[in-house]
């Protein structure tokens, strides 16, 4: 309902503006119904006055000379009937007194109206309809009053005022163009919105309040908000325009955020397959940290948690969809699990052995999924040289459904040098007691960041001629993050960095000890930063570049256990692992590979 508000008779007039009276049929109520009084939203007789006499005069000829803020009241008191009764016919809607405006262009205006029964409020619409269209065709402050229309002889007829030039001076609208019905838009007013403020969206709408809007513009507006909270992340959001009175000029947005329907399932998540190896229980546990019944769907919380049960040992792919829930605007998660078989791992061969110990390796890896089904993983590990021969076992579990990780594990390796490359009998064993914990800061499908934590204690004993040579000790404690990201170009970029702090103890052979203290002097505490960061540009479907660069720096001269390298594959394949030493230092490569695809037996690359 537009506002109503009361001109007194007694206002002065300016002589330059015009009035204007707009006329429709009644049905159904008779010729002599009294006139429509605002505030008790009834039909009243009001007072009788000279003005009642122009204003019979104005329904009788439908033209109101230039006047006054003209308040017209019908001729006959006492008589009153609900707004609500009042019907009116849009067919025989008419203006008079505009006869420089196009009828036709007028005519477009009211189409909406047209062909219909409508209601006072509808009236009080279809006016207003009409002053937007003058005050957008060179009538800015025409304005409608509706304190008091005149109903008489069948017909309502309500005066427009503030023309601020003569009607016979407006402008023709131009023939074939459209004339598009417009509302007088002050404010809107969004309901069902949780995730964020009413000032927030406000701000967005801005640019759409205090105008004429088209039906399609309001529209818009609406879509603004949905595109607004989509880009948020939410992508169920629905915005639309629900039936309504215009109430001076507050247009109502109503939104469905799409919330998760928490009644089947396990905290609206179902999960169908799987269960064999990782409990169903779990895999709706993990997806339930990323959705909350009855709050709106966040498609990265859910995406995380996606990533998250994919990370699960035993899980080959969790594929989730959404499902209709059982209220109107809400939604459900189904989650598709296929798992993987319950021992997993590879072989493969490599000469990245030291030239002392055998060039040539075995490796073998055995992976032992989810025994328990909670998603741990127990690995072994295996290499062997001529010389060399290393093992590793390791354990770890989840630890709940944030995507933390715990873990343990033990290591230890045997070298023998060849006597044919140095004629000298020396041997050397080393073993590494290790806990660790990893967090998944950020996981998503574009970028991911993961958070660690671990404990090494290491023994190294090395032998010459079947005599202690050295016997040291290492705890290194080690905070450290990791991660990964899809930058603009489509390239793929890894990095790393960790800060490790230390302790050696060489009290375990005092004349090496002694020796050390009066030369090295790497007993005692230290501290040591290493980094690294690649880059993997495919430059087509079988062709990649990658650039890699890694370095460390040391806060004393380390022993040989802690020192930076520079041989290895992944360092300058010239120098075998265990070569190229140094407290500090940095190493960049870079290399091309060609994939000839994956095949039964892995995937054959050429690389340079």
């Amino acid at each position: 309902m537009m506002t109503h508000k009361v001109s007194p008779l007694r206002t002065p007039y300016s002589r330059q503006q015009l009035g204007t009276v707009v006329l429709a049929s009644l049905i159904g109520v008779p010729a002599g119904l009294a006139t429509a009084n605002a505030p008790d939203d009834s039909l009243d007789g009001g007072v009788q006055s000279e003005i009642q006499r122009r204003a019979d005069t104005a329904v009788q000829t439908a033209s109101l000379p230039p006047s006054r803020k003209t308040v017209i009241r019908a001729a006959m008191p006492k008589l009153s009937t609900s707004l609500t009764r009042l019907k009116l016919s849009i067919g025989d809607f008419r203006i008079e007194g505009l006869s420089a405006v196009s009828a036709d262009a007028l005519g477009q205006v009211l189409e909406p109206w047209k062909g219909r029964e409508i209601t006072f409020p509808q009236f009080e619409e279809a006016v207003h309809a009409v002053v937007a269209y003058l005050r957008a065709h060179g009538h800015p402050q025409a304005e409608v009053k509706l304190s008091r229309a005149v109903v008489g002889g069948g017909k309502v007829a309500v005066a427009i005022q503030g023309l601020a030039v003569p009607v016979t001076q407006l402008a023709l609208k131009p023939e074939g163009e459209k004339v598009v019905p417009r509302i007088e838009v002050k404010a809107f007013r969004v309901t069902g919105v949780t995730i964020v403020s009413q000032e927030e969206i406000d701000e967005l709408l801005k640019p759409m309040t205090g105008k004429a809007l088209s039906i399609d513009e309001i529209k818009q507006a609406s879509e603004m908000v949905a595109s607004h909270l989509r880009a948020m992340g939410y992508p169920l959001v629905q915005a639309f325009l629900p039936p309504q009175k215009i109430d001076s000029g507050q247009i109502e947005i109503a939104v469905q955020e799409g919330v998760v329907d928490g009644s089947d399932g396990s905290y609206g998540v179902r999960v169908e397959g799987g269960g064999a190896l990782v409990k169903n229980e779990v895999i709706a546990d993990q997806l339930a940290s990323g959705v909350n019944p009855g709050l709106p769907l966040r498609l990265d919380d859910l995406e995380r948690a996606v990533l998250l049960a994919n990370d699960l040992p035993g899980i080959k792919s969790v594929k989730t969809t959404l499902e209709p829930g059982s209220l109107t605007g809400s939604t459900q998660v189904v989650a598709k699990v296929e798992e993987t078989g319950p021992v997993t791992g590879t072989v493969w061969g490599d000469n990245y052995g030291s030239r002392y110990t055998g060039a040539n390796r075995l490796n073998a890896q055995i992976n032992i999924n989810s025994l328990s089904g909670i998603g741990e993983r127990v690995s072994i590990n295996a290499a062997k040289a001529s010389g060399m021969m290393s093992g590793k076992i390791a354990v770890q579990v989840p630890l709940g459904s944030t995507g933390a990780k715990l873990g343990t594990s033990y290591s230890q390796l045997v070298l023998d040098i060849d006597e044919e490359i140095v004629p000298l009998s020396l041997s050397s064993e080393t073993s590494v007691a290790s806990l660790f914990g990893s967090y998944p800061f950020v996981r998503s499908s574009k970028k991911n960041v993961w958070l660690t934590a671990n404990y090494d204690a290491k023994h190294v004993a090395n032998r010459f001629n079947g005599d202690d040579l050295n016997d040291r000790k290492i705890d290194l404690y080690t905070l450290g993050a990791s991660g990964d990201l899809i930058d603009t170009f489509d390239g793929q970029m890894g990095w790393s960095a960790g800060y490790g702090l230390g302790d050696l103890d060489l009290g375990g052979n005092p004349a090496y000890q002694a020796t050390d203290a009066g030369t090295s002097r790497t007993e005692g505490r230290f501290g040591k930063f290493n980094w690294s960061l690649q880059r993997k540009q495919q430059l087509d479907s079988a062709l990649s570049w990658t650039v890699a660069a890694n370095g460390m720096f040391g806060s004393k001269n380390l022993d040989s256990a802690e020192k930076f390298q520079l041989g290895g594959p992944t360092g300058v394949r010239a120098y075998p692992i265990g070569e190229g030493l140094g407290d500090s230092g940095w190493l960049g490569t870079t290399e091309v590979r060609y994939s000839f695809g994956q095949t039964d037996f892995g995937e054959p690359q050429l690389f340079t």
